[in-house]
C-alpha cells in the first residue's frame, strides 16, 4: 500500500443526497486522515455540490469565491462526487432532486417507458444449433461467423443503427451490445457550467458508481450510479474499520432518517448483478446493500394487538412530533421521549416549527404518546407506562433491522455474531449497541465521520473500471486455458482504460472472476480466480455455504468472465483501521459535559453522564450507560457496554446482554411483534433459498410457492409474500398430518 500523503491542494468530496448534500476536504500542509478534514453540510439544492465547493474554498484558502461566478480549481486538486438522485438521472434524463425508489408504497403503479417512439427492425443475427456443449455447431455453412466466446451466429443484418443515429445528432445512444453505455446527464452538466473549464484544467473529477469504484466523471454512466451515494459509505466504513491483522468481517449499517441500509465486507466489497429499480430491471455490478424501511422518521402505530414501524415515513416536512408541525409520532419521539436525544444540547440547532426557529418540543411526543399507552392498556387490559411503551417501540424497530442483516450473513450461511458491527448514518449511534445485543455481536465500530462517511468514503476510493464478457462453456481441463487467454485479454483492455485516466500502472491492480453455475441451474456465483487457487474448489465451497449442498455429478458452467481492474487509492488508512493500542502512559479521565436521566430497558432511567466527543482523548474509557455527542451524532453506550476513544473511531465492546422475560401465560405485545419479525424473517428465508436453487421457471420467477411457519398444532405464525393461494389449505394439511 502506498504511505500517507499529504495533499498539494485540496482533495474534496461530496456526497449529494435528496435532503442534505454532505462535504469532507482534505486540506493542504496535513496528512491525509480524517482529523485533517473540513466538512461542510448544507440542504440539497441542484447547486449544492458547487455552493459547498465554493464555502470550502473560502475556509481553506482565506479568498472570496463570489456566489453566482463561475470557481477557479486552481487551489482543488480532486473533486469526488456521489449521489443518491442517479436512479432519477438515469430514468428521467434529468438531474433533478429526487428520492430513492419508493419503497413504501402499498400500491405500485410501473413507470412509463423511457422511449416516445420504437421502430422496429428485423432480427439481424441468430444462433445456429447451440447446445451448452457446443458440440453440434455447424463450422462450414455460409453466412456464419464464430463468435468471440464460440458460438455460431448467422448475421442476417448489420448493426449500423447507432452510428446512422450519431450521425444524426442523437446525443442519448444505448446499443444491446454494450454493457454499461456512458451518458451525458443533465445534473453533471449543470455541476461542470459551475467552474471555469473544468473539463480541461488539471483537477481530478470522479464520481462514485455503484460498485464502490470512481470513475472519471466523462465517462459516468447512469447505469452504474444508481447506488453511488450509499455505495460512498461502505466504501468509508471498509476502508476506515475493516482490521486485516485479525480478519473479523464487518457487518455495515447505516440509519437514516427514513430507511436503513445494511451490507457486509469481509476484505472485498460484494457484489450482485442484477437488481430492479423503479420497475427497471438493472444488469450491472452493485454493491449488495439491503434496505429496510426503518429510520429516524418512521412511523410508529399501533394495530391489530401489535406494535408497528413504518413502512410509512414522517419524512422531513412535517417530520416527527417534536418538530412542532403536527406531525405523527416516530422512532425521534420515541429516543427523545426516553432521554436519548436532550432537546436542550447546544449542538440541536432551532430550526424547528412553522417559522423553523424553535427547539425540539418533547411534550408534544410525551402527549401524543400518553395517548397511544391510554389505547394499548384499555386492549389489552394492561398497565404499561409511557416509557415501556416507547421503548418497545425502540426494540420492535431493532428487531426490524436485524432481518435485512440476517439475510446477508445467516441466509448466507455466516454466523452474525462473529462479525463486528460498523455503524454510520445520523440516526446509527443511538441504535447500534442494542442491535449488536440482538444479533450476538461484541464489538461496535462508530467512525468519528460516521455521519457523514459516504462523503468521507467517497475520499478514499479507488478508481476502478470492469469488463465483461459472457462465455457459455463448461470448466474443464480442455477449456482452462481459453479461460485464461480471455481473463487476460480483458484484463489488459481494463487496465488501459486506467492508463488512459492518468493512473500509473505500479497503482494498478486486477481481479479475475468467473461467473459459475451447476448446469441446469440458472444461479451463478461469481467466484475470483486467485493465484495457485483451485477456483472449482472455491465455487463449490461457496454453493456448500450459501445453498447447504453440492448437486452431484452435474457439470459447471462458465457463465461470464469478469475482470475488475483497480486503480489503488494514494490514501492509505490502514493503520487508522487496525485496532491498534491506545498510547502509552497514563490516560486521563474523560470530563463529563453534564449528567442528565436516560430510561434503558430492564433498568428504568437511570443518571447518565454526557461526553462531548472532541474533548475525549485516544485511549479514554467511558463505561456505560453513557451518551456522548457532537455536532451530528448521540452515540449511546449501553449499560452492558464499555467504549474505547481510538484514533478515528470509537470501539464499544459488549458484554451478553440481558434476556427481556418471556411470559407463557400471558401474550406481551411488545414480545408478540419481536418475533413476528423473527418468524417472518424465517420464512422469508426459506422463500430465498427456495427460489435460488430452483430449476423451476414457475418457482424461480413466478414465486409460486408459499413458505410458512406453523405452531405446533398446526397454526398459521408467519407466511412470507410469495404467493398466498395455497396457505389456506395448508393449515388443514399441516393439521391433518399432525393427526395422522
Amino acid at each position: 500500500m502506498p504511505s500517507p500523503e499529504t495533499p498539494k491542494r485540496l482533495r474534496i468530496s461530496i456526497d449529494r443526497g435528496g435532503t442534505f448534500t454532505d462535504c469532507v476536504a482534505s486540506v493542504p500542509g496535513r496528512k491525509t486522515s480524517s482529523s485533517s478534514c473540513s466538512r461542510s453540510i448544507l440542504k440539497t439544492t441542484r447547486y449544492a455540490p458547487s455552493e459547498a465547493i465554493r464555502r470550502v474554498l473560502e475556509i481553506a484558502t482565506g479568498k472570496k469565491f463570489p456566489k453566482g461566478k463561475k470557481i477557479s480549481l486552481a487551489d482543488v486538486e480532486s473533486i469526488k462526487m456521489g449521489t443518491t438522485v442517479a436512479t432519477n438521472a438515469l430514468l428521467e434524463r434529468n438531474g433533478e432532486p429526487t428520492s430513492r425508489p419508493r419503497l413504501f408504497d402499498l400500491a405500485i403503479n410501473r413507470p412509463g417507458v423511457l422511449y416516445s417512439e420504437v421502430i422496429e427492425v428485423a432480427e439481424r443475427v441468430t444462433l445456429e444449433d447451440w447446445t451448452e456443449r457446443n458440440d453440434s455447431a455447424r463450422v462450414d455453412s455460409t453466412g456464419l461467423i464464430k463468435g468471440v466466446t464460440g458460438e455460431w451466429v448467422r448475421v442476417l443484418k448489420p448493426l449500423v443503427i447507432g452510428e446512422i443515429a450519431a450521425e444524426i445528432g442523437f446525443t442519448q445512444i444505448s446499443l444491446s451490445s454494450v454493457a454499461a453505455p456512458s451518458i451525458k446527464i443533465k445534473y453533471i452538466d449543470g455541476f461542470v457550467s459551475g467552474f471555469e473549464d473544468l473539463e480541461n484544467c488539471d483537477c481530478r473529477c470522479e464520481f462514485m458508481q455503484s460498485d464502490g469504484g470512481l470513475v472519471e466523471f466523462k465517462r459516468l454512466s447512469g447505469l452504474r450510479a444508481v447506488l453511488s451515494g450509499p455505495a460512498g459509505g461502505v466504501v468509508g466504513y471498509a476502508r476506515t474499520c475493516y482490521d486485516e491483522s485479525n480478519g473479523t468481517p464487518l457487518i455495515g449499517f447505516d440509519m437514516g432518517g427514513t430507511s436503513t441500509d445494511v451490507s457486509r465486507y469481509a476484505g472485498q466489497l460484494e457484489h450482485v448483478f442484477e437488481t430492479t429499480t423503479a420497475g427497471v430491471i438493472i444488469s450491472t455490478p452493485q454493491l449488495d446493500i439491503n434496505t429496510v424501511a426503518a429510520g429516524g422518521g418512521s412511523v410508529l402505530s399501533w394495530r391489530n394487538g401489535l406494535f408497528n414501524v413504518g413502512p410509512e415515513s414522517a419524512s422531513s416536512h412535517p417530520g416527527p412530533a417534536c418538530y412542532r408541525k403536527g406531525g405523527p409520532l416516530t422512532i425521534t419521539d420515541a429516543n427523545l421521549v426516553l432521554g436519548r436525544i436532550d432537546p436542550a444540547c447546544r449542538f440541536i440547532p432551532h430550526i424547528f416549527g412553522p417559522n423553523a426557529d424553535e427547539p425540539l418540543d418533547i411534550s408534544a411526543s410525551r402527549k401524543l404518546f400518553d395517548e397511544m399507552t391510554a389505547v394499548i392498556n384499555s386492549e389489552i387490559d394492561g398497565k404499561l407506562t409511557v416509557e415501556e411503551v416507547a421503548a418497545g417501540f425502540l426494540s420492535v424497530a431493532n428487531e426490524s433491522m436485524c432481518r435485512p442483516i440476517r439475510i446477508l450473513t445467516e441466509a448466507k450461511g455466516h454466523d452474525s455474531s462473529l462479525h463486528n458491527l460498523a455503524s454510520f448514518g445520523g440516526a446509527g449511534g443511538q441504535h447500534a449497541c442494542a442491535l449488536a445485543t440482538n444479533l450476538g455481536i461484541r464489538r461496535v465500530l462508530i467512525h468519528k465521520y460516521s455521519s457523514i462517511l459516504s462523503a468521507y468514503g467517497m475520499a478514499l476510493a479507488d478508481v476502478v473500471h470492469e469488463e465483461r464478457q459472457p462465455a457459455a462453456l463448461q470448466y474443464s481441463d480442455d477449456s482452462i486455458p481459453t479461460i485464461a487467454d480471455a481473463l487476460e485479454k480483458l484484463s489488459s483492455k481494463a487496465e488501459d482504460v486506467l492508463i488512459g485516466q492518468s493512473i500509473s500502472p505500479a497503482r494498478i491492480a486486477t481481479e479475475k472472476y468467473l461467473s459459475l453455475r451447476f448446469h441446469g441451474s440458472d444461479t451463478a456465483i461469481m467466484v475470483q480466480q486467485k493465484e495457485n487457487a483451485d477456483t472449482l474448489q472455491a465455487f463449490k465451497d461457496a454453493h456448500l455455504q450459501e445453498f447447504g449442498f453440492i448437486p452431484e455429478g452435474r457439470a459447471v458452467i462458465v457463465d461470464d468472465f469478469r475482470v475488475r481492474s483497480i486503480g489503488k487509492s494514494p490514501i492509505d488508512l490502514s493503520t487508522a483501521a487496525a485496532e491498534a493500542p491506545p498510547p502509552s502512559g497514563k490516560i486521563a479521565s474523560p470530563s463529563v459535559t453534564t449528567q442528565k436521566p436516560v430510561y434503558f430497558e430492564n433498568r428504568g432511567w437511570i443518571e447518565t453522564p454526557v461526553y462531548q466527543l472532541n474533548s475525549l482523548d485516544q485511549g479514554s474509557k467511558i463505561y456505560g450507560p453513557a451518551l456522548i455527542l457532537d455536532k451530528t451524532q448521540t452515540i449511546i453506550v449501553t449499560p452492558n457496554a464499555e467504549a474505547t476513544v481510538h484514533l478515528d473511531k470509537i470501539v464499544i465492546d459488549l458484554t451478553s446482554g440481558e434476556k427481556s422475560a418471556v411470559s407463557s401465560t400471558k401474550a406481551d405485545p411488545i414480545q408478540l411483534s419481536i418475533f413476528a419479525h423473527r418468524f417472518m424473517g424465517v420464512a422469508e428465508q426459506m422463500g430465498r433459498a427456495l427460489q435460488r436453487t430452483s430449476v423451476s421457471t414457475n418457482i424461480k420467477e413466478r414465486l409460486d410457492f408459499s413458505c410458512t411457519v406453523f405452531s405446533p398444532d398446526g397454526g398459521l405464525v408467519a407466511n412470507a409474500p410469495h404467493v398466498p393461494a395455497m396457505i389456506g389449505s395448508m393449515a388443514y394439511a399441516v393439521k391433518w398430518q399432525i393427526d395422522h
